[in-house]
Protein backbone atom coordinates (compact mmCIF):
# COMPACT_ATOMS: atom_id res chain seq x y z
CA UNK A 1 0.00 0.00 0.00
CA UNK A 2 1.26 3.63 -0.82
CA UNK A 3 -0.60 6.64 0.53
CA UNK A 4 0.24 10.33 -1.20
CA UNK A 5 3.47 8.94 -1.99
CA UNK A 6 5.55 10.27 -4.73
CA UNK A 7 4.57 8.79 -8.00
CA UNK A 8 8.91 8.54 -8.54
CA UNK A 9 8.69 6.54 -5.33
CA UNK A 10 6.31 3.91 -6.89
CA UNK A 11 8.53 3.76 -9.94
CA UNK A 12 11.43 3.10 -8.10
CA UNK A 13 9.31 0.26 -5.93
CA UNK A 14 8.37 -1.10 -9.26
CA UNK A 15 11.78 -1.43 -10.66
CA UNK A 16 13.12 -2.87 -7.62
CA UNK A 17 10.01 -5.55 -7.50
CA UNK A 18 10.28 -6.22 -11.24
CA UNK A 19 14.04 -5.32 -12.13
CA UNK A 20 13.20 -3.41 -14.65
CA UNK A 21 14.75 -0.11 -15.58
CA UNK A 22 13.42 2.92 -16.06
CA UNK A 23 14.18 5.98 -17.50
CA UNK A 24 11.83 8.47 -15.95
CA UNK A 25 11.43 11.72 -18.10
CA UNK A 26 11.95 15.38 -15.78
CA UNK A 27 7.71 16.12 -16.29
CA UNK A 28 6.60 12.99 -14.41
CA UNK A 29 5.12 14.24 -10.99
CA UNK A 30 2.58 13.40 -9.00
CA UNK A 31 1.21 12.13 -5.98
CA UNK A 32 -0.34 8.56 -5.79
CA UNK A 33 -2.38 6.24 -3.33
CA UNK A 34 -2.50 2.70 -3.55
CA UNK A 35 -4.55 0.16 -1.18
CA UNK A 36 -4.14 -3.68 -1.86
CA UNK A 37 -6.17 -5.50 0.81
CA UNK A 38 -4.61 -8.78 -0.23
CA UNK A 39 -1.13 -9.86 -1.86
CA UNK A 40 -0.76 -9.11 -5.41
CA UNK A 41 1.88 -11.03 -7.36
CA UNK A 42 4.85 -8.93 -9.43
CA UNK A 43 2.31 -9.15 -12.98
CA UNK A 44 -1.09 -7.95 -11.37
CA UNK A 45 1.48 -4.62 -9.50
CA UNK A 46 2.66 -4.07 -12.85
CA UNK A 47 -0.61 -3.98 -13.74
CA UNK A 48 -1.18 -2.09 -11.41
CA UNK A 49 1.85 0.36 -12.01
CA UNK A 50 0.50 0.93 -15.87
CA UNK A 51 -2.99 2.01 -14.05
CA UNK A 52 -1.56 4.26 -11.83
CA UNK A 53 0.69 6.06 -15.17
CA UNK A 54 -2.90 5.89 -16.98
CA UNK A 55 -4.45 7.88 -14.32
CA UNK A 56 -1.85 10.40 -13.99
CA UNK A 57 -1.11 11.24 -17.93
CA UNK A 58 1.86 9.00 -18.48
CA UNK A 59 2.61 6.14 -19.72
CA UNK A 60 5.48 3.32 -19.91
CA UNK A 61 7.13 2.76 -23.08
CA UNK A 62 9.14 -0.74 -23.69
CA UNK A 63 12.93 0.23 -25.38
CA UNK A 64 15.84 -2.17 -25.70
CA UNK A 65 17.40 -1.63 -21.94
CA UNK A 66 14.89 0.25 -20.35
CA UNK A 67 11.07 1.23 -20.06
CA UNK A 68 10.18 4.86 -20.49
CA UNK A 69 7.91 6.76 -18.56
CA UNK A 70 6.45 9.70 -20.20
CA UNK A 71 3.43 11.56 -20.88
CA UNK A 72 0.44 10.32 -22.78
CA UNK A 73 0.03 13.04 -25.19
CA UNK A 74 4.04 12.49 -26.26
CA UNK A 75 3.46 8.18 -25.91
CA UNK A 76 1.89 8.45 -29.30
CA UNK A 77 5.18 10.10 -30.84
CA UNK A 78 6.97 7.21 -29.39
CA UNK A 79 8.22 3.31 -30.92
CA UNK A 80 4.64 1.85 -29.24
CA UNK A 81 3.89 -2.20 -29.46
CA UNK A 82 2.29 -2.44 -32.92
CA UNK A 83 -0.62 -5.07 -32.93
CA UNK A 84 -2.68 -6.03 -36.20
CA UNK A 85 -5.93 -7.49 -36.56
CA UNK A 86 -9.52 -6.77 -36.06
CA UNK A 87 -10.25 -9.20 -33.27
CA UNK A 88 -11.13 -7.86 -29.73
CA UNK A 89 -10.24 -10.67 -27.93
CA UNK A 90 -6.57 -10.67 -29.25
CA UNK A 91 -5.26 -7.38 -27.54
CA UNK A 92 -5.74 -7.77 -23.68
CA UNK A 93 -7.58 -5.26 -21.63
CA UNK A 94 -4.79 -3.12 -20.25
CA UNK A 95 -3.84 0.86 -19.67
CA UNK A 96 -0.82 0.53 -21.70
CA UNK A 97 -0.22 2.85 -24.76
CA UNK A 98 -0.60 0.40 -28.36
CA UNK A 99 -0.28 1.02 -31.90
CA UNK A 100 -3.53 -0.92 -33.47
CA UNK A 101 -3.58 -1.86 -37.37
CA UNK A 102 -6.81 -2.49 -38.38
CA UNK A 103 -7.76 -4.06 -41.52
CA UNK A 104 -11.42 -3.03 -42.80
CA UNK A 105 -13.34 -5.73 -45.32
CA UNK A 106 -16.44 -3.71 -45.58
CA UNK A 107 -16.83 -0.60 -43.84
CA UNK A 108 -15.45 2.49 -44.72
CA UNK A 109 -12.62 3.63 -43.44
CA UNK A 110 -13.68 7.29 -43.64
CA UNK A 111 -16.73 6.53 -41.63
CA UNK A 112 -15.24 4.76 -39.34
CA UNK A 113 -12.30 7.34 -37.83
CA UNK A 114 -15.52 9.52 -37.90
CA UNK A 115 -17.39 7.53 -35.96
CA UNK A 116 -14.51 6.62 -33.58
CA UNK A 117 -12.88 10.33 -33.29
CA UNK A 118 -15.44 10.99 -29.95
CA UNK A 119 -14.53 7.46 -28.44
CA UNK A 120 -10.86 7.88 -28.81
CA UNK A 121 -8.59 9.76 -25.88
CA UNK A 122 -6.93 13.11 -25.59
CA UNK A 123 -3.74 11.46 -25.99
CA UNK A 124 -4.75 8.98 -28.56
CA UNK A 125 -5.34 9.29 -32.28
CA UNK A 126 -6.78 7.62 -35.14
CA UNK A 127 -5.90 7.57 -38.64
CA UNK A 128 -7.74 6.41 -41.56
CA UNK A 129 -5.73 4.83 -44.34
CA UNK A 130 -7.76 5.10 -47.91
CA UNK A 131 -5.78 2.91 -50.03
CA UNK A 132 -5.63 0.02 -48.25
CA UNK A 133 -9.13 0.58 -46.36
CA UNK A 134 -6.93 0.67 -42.35
CA UNK A 135 -7.37 2.16 -39.40
CA UNK A 136 -4.40 3.07 -37.75
CA UNK A 137 -5.11 3.98 -33.75
CA UNK A 138 -2.75 4.49 -31.12
CA UNK A 139 -4.57 4.51 -28.11
CA UNK A 140 -4.93 2.33 -24.90
CA UNK A 141 -5.44 -1.19 -24.88
CA UNK A 142 -8.19 -1.08 -22.94
CA UNK A 143 -10.31 1.39 -25.30
CA UNK A 144 -9.06 -0.62 -28.00
CA UNK A 145 -10.22 -3.38 -27.24
CA UNK A 146 -13.27 -1.48 -26.86
CA UNK A 147 -13.04 -0.35 -30.63
CA UNK A 148 -12.50 -3.59 -32.21
CA UNK A 149 -15.74 -5.06 -30.47
CA UNK A 150 -17.54 -2.30 -31.71
CA UNK A 151 -16.02 -2.90 -35.38
CA UNK A 152 -16.82 -6.49 -35.51
CA UNK A 153 -20.36 -5.54 -35.41
CA UNK A 154 -19.74 -2.91 -38.02
CA UNK A 155 -17.29 -4.27 -40.45
CA UNK A 156 -19.91 -6.64 -42.21
CA UNK A 157 -21.35 -7.32 -45.57
CA UNK A 158 -24.65 -5.18 -46.04
CA UNK A 159 -26.59 -6.87 -48.91
CA UNK A 160 -29.19 -4.41 -50.52
CA UNK A 161 -32.60 -6.09 -51.55
CA UNK A 162 -34.14 -3.98 -54.30
CA UNK A 163 -37.57 -4.77 -55.75
CA UNK A 164 -37.71 -3.56 -60.13
CA UNK A 165 -39.95 -3.94 -62.60
CA UNK A 166 -38.80 -4.66 -65.90
CA UNK A 167 -40.75 -5.04 -69.34
CA UNK A 168 -40.28 -8.33 -71.11
CA UNK A 169 -39.55 -7.89 -74.93
CA UNK A 170 -38.72 -11.65 -75.89
CA UNK A 171 -39.50 -13.90 -73.12
CA UNK A 172 -42.37 -15.61 -71.20
CA UNK A 173 -42.46 -13.83 -67.91
CA UNK A 174 -43.57 -17.52 -66.54
CA UNK A 175 -40.13 -19.65 -67.89
CA UNK A 176 -38.16 -16.35 -66.68
CA UNK A 177 -39.75 -16.61 -63.47
CA UNK A 178 -38.74 -20.50 -63.35
CA UNK A 179 -35.20 -19.63 -64.00
CA UNK A 180 -34.53 -16.70 -61.71
CA UNK A 181 -35.95 -19.01 -59.08
CA UNK A 182 -33.36 -21.99 -60.24
CA UNK A 183 -30.64 -19.29 -59.87
CA UNK A 184 -31.69 -17.62 -56.42
CA UNK A 185 -31.49 -20.99 -54.91
CA UNK A 186 -28.35 -21.85 -55.72
CA UNK A 187 -25.82 -21.69 -52.62
CA UNK A 188 -22.86 -19.59 -53.64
Amino acid sequence: DFQDVDLNVVIRFIGELTGKNFLVSDQVRGKVTIISPKKITVQEAYKVFESVLEMNGYTAVPTVDAIKIIPSGVARQAALEIHEGKEAKAVKIEDKMITQVVPLEHASVEELRALFTPLISKDGTIIAHRPTNHLIITERASNIHRLLKIIEQIDIRLVEEKISVFPLEFASARSLADKLTQLISVDP
